[in-house]
């Protein structure tokens, strides 16, 4: 189940830019705020986050899944350029996520949902974004 999901957003970034890596930490990537310049641009964190039923049967059950998605960027140009290089970049990656042609035709996520993008700066660095992206993920499986 979990690895659709990674499987999807795998797909879905690398749709957009063939370089991305997704973070192998699950829950956390105060780690890379360590990194120095473009060190992260070409990473991506994904986290899953909270499952909630929607409704269920003695046959089958439909949950939502929060999902988590952020990028990072770090440019060399002016702070506009980089700002929209960027973002553009995330609303690429976002509006790929919601096409429903792009799901698995027989897997278990039904629909993605884009909720928001946040931008912002790493702490200490102007140079340094990072784009949140939430989603919510639509599941059903069978009992």
């Amino acid at each position: 189940m979990l690895e659709e999901i990674r499987s999807h957003f795998k797909k879905t970034a690398r749709m957009i830019d063939r370089t991305y890596k997704e973070h192998k930490r699950p829950l956390t990537d105060d780690d890379l705020a360590q990194f120095q310049n473009g060190d992260v641009e070409n990473v991506y964190f994904l986290r899953i986050g909270d499952l909630n039923n929607i409704s269920g049967g003695d046959d089958h059950l439909e949950d939502q899944i929060v999902i988590n998605m952020r990028i990072y960027g770090f440019g060399k140009n002016s702070d506009n350029e980089n700002y929209d290089k960027f973002y553009c970049k995330a609303l690429r990656i976002r509006s790929q996520a919601v096409k429903v042609d792009f799901l698995e035709p027989d897997g278990f996520i039904k629909k993605v949902i884009a909720r928001g993008l946040r931008p912002q700066t790493k702490q200490g660095s102007e140079d340094f974004f990072i784009y949140d992206m939430d989603f919510i993920i639509r599941v059903s499986q069978g009992l």
